[in-house]
């Protein structure tokens, strides 16, 4: 059918991003970066109790106890495709996973399920929830048959958006886990529609039902704990010497923004060793500002009939999936317009020098207020500055130029920095 194709073409274009690496892949980098960014602790809690339903010490049990009570009906054919496909669906992700091998956001897992592609909680949540869906809609009324399919289409997506909350998977492992188990779970369906056996197990769906909530509820109150351990907020930091950093470290850094689709924009050609309230200090006196901030009331700035960019609040942009930590504005030099100006923009490197000094990365662009359908003015990033054009307004600061292949490179430092 149109949609195992579907499924498949999508599963095989998937597997090629994350072979190859391609905007998928950051995309997804990005996606991590934007949830771990939003994590509340209730938020938390109650991703860590719907991921733990896709867990095996559930999905395993209630496998078992469905797979009793077919037999105990007679339904042998049917719980031989019952077991055929959770035992096939399982095989199919861990043979891909050691193939493709792809790392993990964070190191959490061991044995079979160590490697991130494709999601295994995805993967199996499809397709037992999904197959014990179509097995219990054959049980109940049809005016209630959807009930099923609800519950688990439910639980499915649950599970799959909370492995992408905690930090377990990637963007490319939840969804290539789904393309996969649907995959799978329609070879399953039409083999078990087309069986010459449609008869169903009476009383399945009110047998299933509390057996899965007992499971569920045993497995928060004995599990939740160490699952809230397992899965809690990791913040990898790399740490190299200043000295390391001004040599060959800058290199290793990204030379380029990545925005929340996974495509390259603007390059990053500051980086910068410190506080940022020391270097907002320093480009001050320069005429360096904060924009005002955005805000309901502040957009309206957006309508005005003559806008001026030092009136005007300026829109957030994403690297990794991360906002900007700073964004300053100034003057355009040379520019006698009030619609260009300049942006300077840092984000974190994850990186820490000599065990205490935070390091970050920047652009320089310049912006044009533009005009959108004769109302809205917008500032927006027109090209990128050379970052040179820096280092006169920085000169409170140490600062040194480095040739990449994005360009030249400005490392800033602030004075309480150890010299290399």
């Amino acid at each position: 059918s149109l949609s195992f194709i579907g499924a498949c073409l999508l599963f095989f274009a998937i597997t090629e991003d994350v072979v190859t690496g391609e905007p998928l892949v950051r995309a997804g980098t990005s996606v991590y970066h934007l949830l771990q960014g939003i994590r509340t602790p209730w938020g938390d809690v109650i991703m860590v109790a719907m991921t733990m339903i896709g867990d095996a010490a559930i999905t395993v049990p209630l496998a078992m106890t469905v797979l009793v009570r077919l037999l105990a009906c007679g339904q042998r054919f049917i719980a031989l495709i019952f077991t055929i496909t959770i035992v096939g669906g399982f095989a199919l992700v861990t043979i891909i996973k050691e193939a493709v091998r792809l790392p993990r956001p964070v190191d959490m897992y061991g044995g079979a399920v160590h490697w991130a592609f494709p999601s295994s909680h995805a993967t199996m949540a499809l397709v037992i929830y999904g197959f014990l869906a179509l097995l219990c809609s054959r049980d109940v009324k049809p005016g209630l048959r959807w009930l099923p399919f609800a519950l688990s289409l439910f639980l499915v997506l649950t599970i799959g958006f909370s492995r992408l909350y905690l930090g377990a998977h990637w963007l490319a492992d939840v969804v290539g886990g789904f393309s996969l188990g649907t995959a799978w779970l329609i070879v399953m369906t039409v083999v078990y529609l087309h069986g010459g056996r449609r008869t169903s197990c009476r009383g399945l769906f009110r047998f299933t039902l509390p057996a899965f909530l007992v499971l569920v509820i045993f497995h928060w109150a004995t599990g939740f704990q160490d699952n809230r351990i397992r899965y809690r907020r990791h913040h990898s930091i790399v740490h190299m010497t200043t000295k390391q950093w001004i040599q060959s470290g800058w290199r290793h850094l990204p030379l380029y923004r990545f925005d929340l689709g996974g495509e390259k924009e603007q390059p990053l050609n500051l980086q910068y060793a410190g506080t940022l309230a020391d270097l907002e200090k320093a480009l001050q006196r320069s005429g360096w500002h904060r924009p005002i901030p955005l805000r309901p009331a502040t957009s309206l700035h957006w309508l005005m009939p003559e806008p001026n960019w030092n009136n005007m609040p300026v829109l957030p942009q994403f690297h990794d999936g991360r906002n900007e930590a700073l964004l300053l504005i100034n003057r355009l030099p040379e520019s006698k317009s009030i619609n260009d100006f300049l942006a300077l923009r840092f984000w974190p490197a994850d990186v820490l020098l000599d065990n205490s000094v935070p390091l970050w990365l920047g652009t320089l662009t310049r912006m044009k207020v533009r005009r959108y359908l004769g109302l809205l003015a917008l500032p927006r990033t027109v090209a990128s500055v050379p970052s040179g054009l820096l280092c006169e307004d920085v000169h409170p600061l140490k600062s040194m130029l480095k040739k990449s292949p994005s360009g030249t490179i400005l490392l800033l430092m602030d004075q309480k920095t150890p010299d290399a």
